[in-house]
């Protein structure tokens, strides 16, 4: 059952659903509740999905698709190139847990959108509260076509104070369990470093200046595991993302020390070496 499937269910003889002094009746659940609690729907003809957020939300789980286990390779919709099930992003919504197309297609259909905030908006309303605000109470997003997200600072706000421990756990997990993001968390981290230990600005994104995606990345570091080392035993006691050129002496003697994050200074190293290693700089890598 799909989305547009369960917005018509429970609903009788009548499709169409009309919004009463800021109120609607949820088809699923029968109860009368603010439209703010009804997901927008430029297809419905008041503008709202005919499911509240709640009944949608509790649909989504009980499809709680997971990765086939058997499944080892899968053909990418977009390049037609047959790749590994790790080649591709989890879905629950997909019968086999995976995104239609590979990583790399979604990477590059993402940069082609790559939307920057319109120029010429100056309010815009806000999908949570229903408020229309100035554009600047709205953080920036690549996705959508207006260069920021559809729900405003305040509202993400008390959003992140109200489910705190539920962030944390899930991004825990993630970090646990998908290389990529943690990886990505490692490189801010540094960036982050960078910023506190110079006050200076960056002037490109992170992954700009690591010279390379993510998944380009994960592959770099792959390619110089030595025996013992994997992703699940990755960590402060076990080994190191290391810098060859130690980032302290970026910081303190090159004119630009984001450089110290670039892909060709990364590699993988032995927590006890690292430590060991401390800032020295190995004659084979002075020239970076």
């Amino acid at each position: 059952m799909f989305d547009s499937d369960l917005d018509k269910c429970e609903c009788g003889n009548s499709l169409w659903q009309f919004v009463t002094d800021n109120e609607k009746k949820c088809t699923k659940c029968s109860k009368t509740k603010p439209v703010v609690e009804f997901h927008k729907n430029k297809k419905s003809r008041d503008g709202l999905r005919y499911i509240c957020k709640v009944c949608r939300s509790e649909y989504k789980k009980s499809l709680n698709f997971s990765v086939d286990p058997d499944l080892k390779e899968k053909k990418c919709c977009k390049c037609s190139k047959t790749k590994p099930v790790a080649e591709f992003y989890k879905d629950k919504n997909k019968p086999d847990g995976l995104k239609y197309d590979c990583k790399v297609c979604c990477s590059e259909r993402q940069k082609s959108r790559n939307f920057s905030v319109d120029p010429d908006l100056k309010e815009k309303k806000c999908s949570k509260c229903d408020e229309t605000k100035p554009v600047a109470e709205f953080s920036k997003s690549k996705v959508n076509s207006d260069g920021l997200r559809s729900i405003c600072r305040v509202c993400v706000s008390e959003y992140k104070k109200a489910n705190k421990d539920k962030i944390n756990e899930r991004r825990n997990q993630r970090y646990k369990n998908d290389p990529e993001y943690k990886l990505s968390r490692i490189v801010r981290s540094h960036m982050r470093r960078i910023v506190k230990e110079t006050k200076l600005q960056k002037s490109k994104s992170s992954f700009e200046y690591l010279g390379c995606t993510i998944g380009e990345f994960k592959e770099h570091i792959e390619s110089q595991f030595v025996e013992g080392m994997s992703w699940e035993n990755h960590g402060y006691d076990s080994w190191h993302v290391d810098h060859k050129v130690p980032l302290d002496w970026y910081v303190k003697n090159h004119d630009n020390p984001f450089e110290a994050n670039h892909w060709t200074n990364l590699q993988p190293m032995w927590a006890e070496d690292n430590f060991s290693k401390g800032n020295f700089i190995k004659e084979d890598c002075c020239h970076l």
